[in-house]
């Protein structure tokens, strides 16, 4: 990853690119889980360029929807937390139209990843608490307000996660 333009992949990432947080109650086990996304959709017809970003930088994966259709997206996207980090790192000194974002996006999956709970072992008899995943939500909703995709359109607002925060997270 030392030799690849991170200026370059920094203004793609400021024009078709996007720092996302995913939250969701978990309803197996009443907790509230939280994913990071870094990515860059282009047209199919562009799946070079997404090829080539994957090789060079060695972390995320490649998705495709509408595959050999006329509207196909090819998109690189990275989930896991170290490689969401070591993107983001990467790219915040060369961002421009997205450096408030990546900020946020940033501040908000360390405080998520460093609060209370074990990666590994999931809760570890511990919990976060509830003005941690106030935090980490609120930024959350913040960052995917602007987003066009249908799956976050009408999508549940500040009062309803204030809500289920305090059901699930007494203070």
């Amino acid at each position: 990853m030392n030799r690849f333009n991170y200026k370059w992949l920094a203004g793609l990432m400021d024009g078709d690119g996007c720092f996302s947080i995913s939250i969701r109650v978990d309803k197996r086990n009443n907790t509230i889980s939280v994913c990071p996304h870094v990515f860059i959709g282009l047209k199919g017809n562009d799946s070079w360029i997404i090829d080539y970003i994957f090789k060079e930088t060695n972390i995320g994966h490649i998705y495709y929807s509408n595959k050999g259709k006329e509207n196909e997206i090819c998109r690189w996207e990275v989930c896991s937390y170290n490689d969401v980090i070591k993107i983001t790192n990467k790219l915040l000194p060369f961002l421009i139209l997205k450096k408030k974002k990546a900020l946020l996006f940033k501040k908000s999956i360390d405080k998520y990843f460093k609060t209370s709970v074990s990666f590994k072992k999931r809760w570890n008899g511990k919990r976060r608490s509830n003005a941690e995943l106030k935090f980490i939500i609120k930024n959350s909703l913040d960052l995917n307000k602007d987003r066009q995709s249908v799956r976050y359109r009408n999508k549940k607002d500040w009062l309803w996660w204030d809500k289920k925060i305090d059901e699930l997270y007494p203070k």
